[in-house]
């Protein structure tokens, strides 16, 4: 059996002690960001469409969210259909983002000014408040609406992913650190 000197033990700590470390702040980063999903329940109240409803999704990554003051993050994705017109992230001609106050989530902006094949030549979302809908229909007849967010989805699993392996490793070195037998029961050749 091979003795380490006790330099060499000692060398070999900050790779063990530098591996957790990475290990913890992987887990605690990855815990952080998360690609989060809602679900939105729309009206038109006034004008030409009025009393025309519609559902959509939209999500955001919430990786460089700090949960201090309002912060604007940029939709990952937006889908709706409105009277058989598709709509979606890459569609918007103005805002795209969410609002969060604080870290909570309070709206999201979206405005589209779709040329052809749509009962609407613009559409925006958010811009006079949370959940407010202003649209116009052509030649110039205006009409709005209210839309309401819905439960937000459980986050992807790659985040889950993540920090289970985070932790995982974070436990086997710990486990290993504790498997090894200490320097005063090692004998010295």
């Amino acid at each position: 059996m091979q003795h380490r000197s006790c330099e060499e033990r000692v060398a070999r700590r900050p790779v063990a002690w530098v591996a957790v470390m990475f290990a913890a702040a992987l887990t605690v980063s990855s815990a952080r960001a998360a690609q989060v999903e809602y679900g939105f329940d729309a009206l038109l109240d006034t004008g030409p469409l009025q009393g025309t409803g519609f559902v959509g999704t939209f999500s955001f990554d919430t990786a460089a969210e700090t949960g201090v003051g309002r912060e604007f993050l940029s939709l990952t994705s937006l889908d709706f259909t409105l009277l058989g017109a598709h709509f979606t992230r890459d569609d918007i001609g103005q805002g795209g983002q969410v609002i969060l106050d604080e870290g909570r989530f309070s709206t999201f902006t979206a405005a589209f000014f779709p040329t052809s094949r749509s009962p609407v030549s613009d559409i925006a979302f958010g811009f006079g408040g949370p959940g407010v809908i202003g649209y116009i229909v052509p030649p110039n007849m205006f009409g709005s609406g209210h839309y309401e967010i819905l439960a937000a989805a459980v986050p992807e699993p790659r985040v889950s992913s993540l920090t289970t392996a985070g932790l995982a490793a974070v436990l086997a070195a710990a486990r290993v650190r504790k498997a090894r037998p200490s320097s005063a029961a090692s004998p010295r050749s």
